[in-house]
């Protein structure tokens, strides 16, 4: 198996989750979707997707901190997954910080999320 366990959650993903439910654009939303691919076709055995909204959206939106994911061996990984995924018809985000993740850019992020959920015509769950 690729991946026996997620990694634990990091404190941007949980104050991003917080944003987003202040918002309510929590409906559809997995947090932690764990993928497998064909490593002969794709290239990487699979991944975690930290935000990915399911049916009717496909979208998948990574919160990627700087230290790990400008490293060239992580962004050509990294390059693998987004296509992977798109091949399965996901619309995919990558969002870099440097930890802590700021106010302004926790807003910023869902500030994006948003526009992309709109043009997708999210529907937030009914009261």
């Amino acid at each position: 198996m690729w991946r026996t366990r997620v990694s634990k959650v990091s404190n941007a993903e949980i104050d991003l989750f917080i944003v987003l439910s202040h918002r309510k654009l929590t409906n559809c939303l997995i947090t932690q979707q764990g993928f497998t691919f064909d490593r002969e076709k794709d290239g990487v055995a699979g991944t975690t997707v930290d935000f990915y909204w399911i049916v009717p959206y496909f979208y998948a939106v990574f919160l990627d901190g700087y230290e790990i994911h400008t490293k060239d061996r992580q962004q050509q990984k990294d390059e693998l997954i987004t296509k992977a995924l798109e091949r399965r018809g996901n619309l995919v985000n990558r969002f870099m910080y440097n930890p802590p993740l700021s106010k302004q850019e926790k807003h910023h992020i869902c500030d994006e999320i948003e526009q992309i959920l709109r043009i997708k015509r999210y529907k937030p769950r009914n009261p």
